[in-house]
């Protein structure tokens, strides 16, 4: 889960792969989850730099800080002061259908990346109703993708709830605009996707099957 507090995002890591998170991500501070028997509790604020972060803890929560992370949600406005990239792909339209995208910023995070996220969904899922302002929508993805440095298109495609037909569109757009923007992933099991790996094959874009390695191309050419 994602949280913006403070000066501070929040996600949480497992104990395992806690202190390597805390060093990829830039993470400052934590907080660390325990069990009391009587319930789960979370321990004070700690510095990173006080404390190893080698058990003693279910789960821990780091704090990285956001001059390092933004984050802009859809038909926000858009303030770009760094490197940016935009999550294309299916946006649930329904709050049955989880979103992709949280479990994904999360691991950009805890890989290193460091920028701004533009996410062509609402801060509060809420606001996705039928009468949401569609033309708004539209002006807002479209700026955001011209002035992101990289789009990335992950398109776990899935009938009916996760579509993408509007992926389809701006996929499209992209490779013919400006194809040098686009950072591909397209899971194994996702469906009617054959047209668009052939236009990537001969636009000599790379298609991942996983997120690991869109995120490791993403962190990868913001090192370079």
């Amino acid at each position: 889960m994602i949280i913006q507090q403070d000066e501070f995002i929040r996600i949480n890591s497992p104990l395992e792969t806690a202190y390597e998170d805390s060093v990829s991500s830039g993470a400052t501070h934590f907080m660390g989850r325990y069990d009391t028997g009587f319930g789960v509790m979370w321990s004070p604020l700690i510095e990173v730099s006080k404390c190893r972060l080698s058990g003693g803890y279910d789960e821990y929560c780091l704090l990285i800080p956001k001059r390092d992370i933004n984050i802009i949600y859809a038909q926000q406005e858009i303030n770009i002061t760094c490197d940016a990239v935009l999550l294309a792909g299916p946006t649930p339209r329904s709050k049955d259908v989880l979103s992709w995208r949280p479990k994904f910023i999360e691991d950009m995070i805890r890989r290193g990346f460091k920028g701004t996220i533009l996410i062509p969904e609402f801060e509060d899922p809420s606001s996705w109703t039928e009468n949401f302002a569609y033309d708004k929508q539209i002006e807002w993805e479209m700026e955001a993708m011209d002035k992101a440095d990289t789009i990335v298109f992950w398109i776990p495609r899935e009938l009916p709830d996760m579509p993408a037909f509007t992926t389809n569109t701006e996929f499209g757009y992209w490779i013919a605009k400006d194809p040098s923007k686009i950072n591909l992933g397209i899971p194994s099991d996702a469906v009617k996707c054959d047209y668009i790996k052939h236009l990537a094959k001969d636009n000599n874009i790379v298609c991942h099957n996983t997120t690991t390695d869109v995120i490791g191309e993403l962190t990868k050419s913001k090192d370079e």
